[in-house]
C-alpha cells in the first residue's frame, strides 16, 4: 500500500467488482453478506490513492453494482459496506482534526506542547478582517531599520504598502501613518510636529521619554505613585541574587545578576557607580513583554511577547538569548493603563515584567517601538483606525487583575 498511484484505482475497483461475481453465485447467509461487505470496503478504503471523501464515496460501488439486482438478499452485505465506508470516513476526519488541533498548539524547542498558540489564532482573524475590509489599508513610513525583514514578513498578506526611507517632510505628506522604532527616530520626527497632525500614532512627550530611559527614575516614580507593590526593592545593600542594573541602557548590555560575594568582587567597580543601581531580582524563567498602544490615556491595542529562559538567575539579552519565545494574550490592562497614566505616557511602548506568586513586578518602560513587535505590528495598525470605539473597554475598569 505504500506506493500508491491513481493509475490503479480502477484495476483494484475492477478486482474487487470481479471478486463479488462469486458471492452473488454463492448466496451466503446476512452475517457473512455484512462481513464481507465490510471487508471489502475498508480493502478499497485503504488501499485506493484518491483522496479520502472520494474513497469514501467509491469504495462501496463493487458491492452496489453487483447485488442491487438481487434485492434483499444483498441488503446485508451493502449495510456492512456503508458502515464501513462512513466508519473510514469518520475516523479520516477525527484524525485530521486531531491534526488541525496539534497543529494550533505552540511547541516548546524540545517538542513539548504548552497550550493554545495565540500567535496562529491573531493571524488567522487578522487575515479575515483584512479580507473583510479591504479599504483599511494603509501607506506606513519606517525609518531604515534591521526589523524591516520581520515588519514586511508580518504585513505579507495585509496589503499595506510599508515603506523604510529616511524621514523627511516630503515622505511624511505622502504616508498614512508615520512610526518611529528608537529614541532618535522620535527625536528626529518631533521636528516635523506641523505635518504630525494626521498622524494617527501619538508621540510620547521629552519629559516621559526621559523618564522611562532613566530605569531608576521610572521605578522611584511609579513606587511614589502608588505601584510600590509592583516595583522591585531598590535599596543600597540586598541579598543575593540581586540584579545590578546601569540607569540608562539598551538591550540589558550592563546588566548583572549579582549571585554571589564573588560576583560583587568582580563587579566592584560599578557597585558605587552612580550611573548604576541594586534591585531585588524577581525569580521565575519567564518574562514578559507587554506592548502598548495608548491613546487618550486608553489602551486600544495590547499584545504580549512571552520568553522562557533555561537558566534560574538569567537576564535577558544578547547574550543570553531566551529558549523560546511566544505572543499571549495581554493582561493586567488595567494596571498597566493605571501606571502610565500616572505619568502621562501616550504612544507606543514596551512595559517589561514578571509574575511572583501571579503579581506583577514592573522591570521597566521602554518608550519605543519594542523590537519583538515587529512581526505583530500589523495587528496594531489595525487598531488605530477604530481607537475611537474602545471607549468602555476592560481597560478602563479600575481594578488590578493579578492572574496571568
Amino acid at each position: 500500500m505504500g506506493n500508491k498511484t491513481s493509475r490503479r484505482d480502477p484495476w483494484l475497483l475492477l478486482l474487487a467488482t470481479g471478486a463479488w461475481v462469486p458471492v452473488a453465485w454463492w448466496r451466503p447467509d446476512a452475517g457473512i453478506m455484512a462481513l464481507l461487505g465490510l471487508g471489502s470496503t475498508l480493502f478499497l478504503c485503504k488501499a485506493l490513492a484518491m483522496p479520502p471523501a472520494w474513497r469514501a464515496c467509491i469504495a462501496p460501488m463493487p458491492v452496489l453494482a453487483m447485488l442491487l439486482p438481487l434485492g434483499a438478499v444483498a441488503s446485508p452485505a451493502l449495510a456492512g459496506a456503508l458502515l464501513a465506508a462512513a466508519g473510514y470516513l469518520a475516523f479520516t476526519l477525527g484524525r485530521r482534526g486531531m491534526h488541525a488541533v496539534r497543529g494550533w498548539m505552540f511547541h516548546t524547542p524540545d517538542g513539548r506542547a504548552d497550550g493554545w498558540d495565540y500567535g496562529q489564532w491573531l493571524i488567522a482573524r487578522e487575515r479575515l478582517l483584512a479580507w473583510l475590509r479591504p479599504w483599511n489599508r494603509c501607506r506606513i513610513l519606517f525609518p531604515p531599520s534591521d526589523m524591516e525583514a520581520a515588519l514586511r514578513e508580518g504585513f505579507l498578506h495585509f496589503g499595506d504598502r510599508l515603506s523604510f526611507a529616511e524621514l523627511t517632510p516630503d515622505r511624511l505628506r505622502k504616508h498614512d501613518l508615520v512610526v518611529p522604532l528608537t529614541l532618535k527616530d522620535l527625536e528626529k520626527l518631533r521636528g516635523f510636529h506641523p505635518l504630525l497632525a494626521h498622524n494617527p500614532l501619538p508621540l510620547p512627550s521629552p519629559d516621559c521619554v526621559a523618564l522611562c530611559d532613566d530605569k531608576l527614575a521610572c521605578n522611584r516614580t511609579l513606587a511614589a505613585a502608588g505601584f510600590a507593590d509592583c516595583v522591585p526593592e531598590i535599596a543600597d545593600s540586598l541579598p543575593f541574587p540581586y540584579v545590578l542594573k546601569k540607569r540608562i541602557d539598551a538591550w540589558g548590555d550592563n546588566t548583572h545578576v549579582v549571585a554571589s560575594a564573588e560576583d560583587e568582587l568582580r563587579l566592584g567597580a560599578l557597585l558605587h557607580d552612580p550611573d548604576y543601581f541594586r534591585q531585588a531580582f524577581v525569580p521565575g524563567q519567564r518574562e514578559y513583554a507587554a506592548h502598548l498602544l495608548v491613546l487618550d490615556g486608553r489602551i486600544v491595542s495590547a499584545l504580549t511577547v512571552e520568553y522562557g529562559f533555561v537558566q534560574p538567575l538569567h537576564k535577558k539579552c544578547r547574550e543570553q538569548p531566551p529558549h523560546y519565545r511566544r505572543l499571549r494574550r495581554a493582561t493586567h490592562l488595567p494596571l498597566f493603563r493605571d501606571m502610565l497614566a500616572s505619568i502621562g505616557y501616550e504612544g507606543l511602548c514596551c512595559v517589561n515584567y514578571k509574575l511572583e506568586n501571579g503579581r506583577v513586578r514592573f522591570l521597566e518602560v521602554n518608550p519605543r517601538f519594542g523590537a519583538s513587535l515587529a512581526p505583530w505590528f500589523f495587528a496594531m495598525v489595525r487598531a488605530l483606525p477604530r481607537a475611537a470605539s474602545v471607549k468602555g473597554n476592560a481597560t478602563t475598569s479600575t481594578s488590578y487583575p493579578t492572574a496571568a
